[in-house]
């Protein structure tokens, strides 16, 4: 997919998700967290590359993150196994694992079952 140089602020100004997730990985814009479920292709293109490979970075907070998570996942398959921390699979053979803090600091989803993401941060 080649990348889209637009910003896109909503889903109403845009034709397709695919396009909203090429606005969202220019300048890490976008709202993410209004997006549905997406498949591998499309969260390998989310947001814009972090510094480290298989890392990708999106704006939002805490609140996004998790919303986001949820969007992705099956709702029954979602188990909290520490404060702040939630796993949850997508029945695609992909597990998510939402952490509403990193040790870098920013809330991030660590992406297990694709190939080329490791974890989606969210940043303000």
């Amino acid at each position: 997919m080649a990348l889209d140089t637009r910003e896109a602020s909503t889903a109403e100004n845009v034709t397709s998700k695919a396009e909203v997730v090429g606005g969202a990985s220019v300048e890490g814009t976008g709202d993410v967290s209004s997006l549905g479920k997406l498949f591998a292709n499309e969260l390998k293109s989310i947001g814009i590359p972090a510094e480290n490979s298989g890392i990708r970075s999106v704006t939002g907070n805490s609140s996004d993150a998790f919303k986001f998570f949820k969007k992705q996942v099956i709702p029954s398959t979602i188990r909290e196994v520490k404060s702040g921390v939630y796993v949850g699979n997508d029945g695609e053979g992909i597990t998510f694992t939402y952490r509403s803090a990193s040790k870098s600091g920013p809330p991030t989803i660590d992406v297990n079952g694709v190939q080329g993401l490791r974890k989606i941060k969210f940043i303000n």
